[in-house]
This record gives C-alpha cells, structure tokens and sequence, in this order.
C-alpha cells in the first residue's frame, strides 16, 4: 500500500462553534510527507464542505495552485488561532503562534470560523505527541 492509497482511505468530519457550522464533511487527511508536499495543488476547485486537513503544519503557500482557499489554523486544542480568507494562488499564508494543523477549504467556505472557536473531528484524531504520551503515562501510573 502507498502513501497515496492510505491517504485516500483518511478522511475527516469539521464542526465548529458550537456544532453551528460544518467545515468539513469527509474532508481528506494529508498527513504523511507526499500527501503534504501536493495537498491542492492542481485542483481547479472544491465543493463545499470538501477540503483538506494538513498535520502536521504550521504554515501554508498557495504556489502552483488554480484557486483562492480559506486556511484555518488551528492549535492542540482544536481551538482556531487564526483564519487566512480568500488566499490567491502564488501567495504565502500568514504566520501563526501554536498551530498544530491546518484545514483548507474554498474561498469563503470558512466564512464562519472565528478566532478562538473550538473545533470538533470525528473520523480522525491528530497522532498525540510525546510528550502528551508521557505526561499520561505518568498520570496512569
């Protein structure tokens, strides 16, 4: 199996504020090198509701892509630090404090994230860290 055909398999439900907005249903995962590396690029548009979610990621460009996207930054809390709106192709996103992952949509498919909303996921759950794997070892024993 290849890294192309697990990442097919992944995919990702997004609700935010509250449950009153869906920003994903059955968005794709990018979670291993290549799937990262090629994200949208080439796609000439998304549905609504359809996207990508990046992990790990900290930063996005929009080189070599066909449309403008919201990009949702979002920390290890699933708490959104910051929203990028109707980024152009060829562009750099802007730089965040504390994101763990982002998730790409449509320009404004993302029109009703705000700073500070709590995301939900169901379908996948971002890989705990370390150093989260340590701290509840020493919690469990």
């Amino acid at each position: 199996m290849t890294e192309g055909d697990d990442m097919a398999r992944k995919s990702v439900t997004v609700t935010g504020g509250a449950g009153a907005y869906r920003l994903l249903d059955e968005g794709r995962v990018a979670d291993g090198f290549w799937s990262r590396f090629v994200g949208l690029m080439g796609r000439r548009s998304l549905q609504p509701e359809k996207g990508l979610l990046i992990y790990p990621c900290t930063s996005v460009h929009t080189f070599f892509m066909r449309m403008p996207i919201d990009v949702v930054y979002v920390n290890r809390d699933n708490h959104v630090v910051g929203v990028d709106r109707d980024l152009r192709p060829w562009r750099i996103g802007t730089l965040q404090r504390g994101v763990r992952y982002v998730i790409e949509v449509a320009a404004h498919d993302a029109g009703a994230v705000q700073p500070g909303d709590e995301l939900t996921l169901a379908g996948w759950t971002p890989p705990r860290s370390l150093s989260q794997r340590i701290k509840a070892l020493i919690r469990a024993s």
